[in-house]
């Protein structure tokens, strides 16, 4: 398939300049879930906050296409801790949808991963998970345990080391060495180090890992902190927001605007209006400035710092500077399928795929990118988001649908980025 074009599922109210009901107390650059969260958590405090989005639709990589009769989503495949009201993760998108989202569990086998021929299982709650390891690597009981007991001090430190971030300096350094002292030393470790101070055993390693994916890099380049808050995060099976990803904007966009607030689409931000050093509005495509006392950029650090700021905004080139540090992770090819039958026909699982050559992830990912037509693709992700969603029945009746993302370096694509999309030429297709 090519790429999708604008669809039926569009969520937010569409941009014009009249449509404007100023003034706000914030405005919103982006409406993807960090920026509709902190426009509805505003909005329950009495807030009136505008949020512009570019794209047609708003949700960013929440957001759902719908194309020729059938419906994918582009990122939200699933959401761990779901199944208990009082998990922070539950109660957070209760505040910002009034209880409006629901949710279907995946089943109790969540992820599968797949080590050549072999595959092992990563089953929800913390005992089914170590029963069915210990099951699979017998004599690494030990090794299971201790890494359990790890995944939880990570989740005992992080209040303290979130608080110590966003607290001023002043403030934060005395925590800063309370928290620090306290922390495990394994923290900022890279996740193959610390799994490799407990077993030797490859195979059980690369089950544990497993997920590396979802953070976009392999095991010996990502920090153990990262590695551990996704596997806690999924300990207790993973949840499909019933009725597709676009549900998630569709709910939390009310909760916006009960405030007076509003999300508005095709609404291109051109520049950040800056005064005496401090951020006062926005400068629309069309010309139009929107003014605000706050204003909270959602667009990424390389948007609102390379595109948005203007060079006379205070600390631009120190930003700019440090951003010349920092390597952008993984990108993906993604690949969506429709097929003409249900999903219960057709036996789809709801269990995620995640399919590897071996278990030596840093090795196939290095000889697949310096040879991608003759390695074996290192990971390959699928999923089945008509047979995880009990209402795609209903809404598509008789179709089903699979997605597969594998890696696809941006370099590959570079000398199209600047042209449109769906006009690249017979080359890029």
């Amino acid at each position: 398939m090519s790429s999708p074009k604008p669809s039926t599922i569009r969520v937010g109210n569409r941009y014009r300049a009249k449509r404007l009901n100023g003034p706000y107390d914030a405005i919103v650059i982006g409406s993807g879930i960090g920026g509709l969260t902190t426009a509805a958590c505003m909005s329950k405090l009495g807030k009136k906050v505008v949020v512009f989005e570019q794209h047609y639709t708003a949700g960013g990589f929440t957001h759902s296409y719908d194309r020729n009769g059938y419906e994918w989503d582009v990122g939200v495949h699933y959401i761990g801790d779901m199944g208990a009201d009082h998990t922070l993760s539950k109660r957070l998108f209760d505040h910002i949808t009034d209880g409006e989202l629901k949710w279907a569990p995946l089943d109790d086998r969540y992820d599968r991963i797949f080590l050549g021929d072999r595959h092992v299982d990563l089953v929800a709650g913390p005992k089914a998970f170590k029963d069915e390891l210990k099951q699979a690597f017998p004599g690494e009981e030990n090794a299971i345990d201790t890494y359990l007991k790890y995944l939880r001090q990570v989740a005992k430190a992080m209040p303290g080391l979130v608080v110590g971030k966003v607290l001023p300096d002043l403030a934060a350094g005395p925590l800063r060495k309370i928290v620090g002292r306290a922390a495990p030393d394994f923290l900022n470790k890279p996740t193959r180090e610390v799994l490799e101070s407990l077993t030797s055993n490859q195979e059980l390693i690369a089950v544990l890992a497993g997920q590396w994916g979802d953070n976009g890099l392999p095991p010996a380049e990502s920090s153990f902190i990262i590695h551990a808050l996704i596997a806690r995060h999924y300990l207790y099976g993973g949840y499909y927001p019933i009725g597709g990803a676009s549900e998630m904007a569709k709910t939390i966009i009310p909760v916006v605007q009960q405030s007076g607030g509003e999300v508005f689409t095709y609404a291109d931000v051109k520049q950040i209006l800056i005064e005496k050093g401090k951020a006062v509005g926005v400068r629309m495509a069309d010309g139009e400035e929107v003014r605000a006392p706050l204003v909270i950029s959602n667009a990424g650090v390389f948007n609102t710092f390379g595109t948005l700021l203007p060079d006379t905004a205070p600390e631009k080139d120190f930003y700019q500077q440090k951003l010349q540090t920092v390597e952008r992770s993984m990108a993906s090819n993604c690949l969506y399928i429709g097929l003409q039958d249900t999903a219960e026909n057709l036996g789809l699982p709801k269990t995620n795929y995640w399919i590897y050559p071996g278990p030596n992830y840093e090795k196939n990912l290095e000889e697949f990118m310096a040879a991608p037509d003759k390695t074996d693709i290192p990971l390959t992700y699928i999923s089945f988001p008509s047979a995880k969603d009990p209402s795609f029945a209903d809404r598509y009746p008789g179709r089903a649908t699979i997605e597969i993302v594998a890696p696809g370096p941006h370099e590959w694509y570079a000398e199209w980025a600047d042209k449109t999309w769906g006009k690249r030429g017979e080359e890029y297709e």
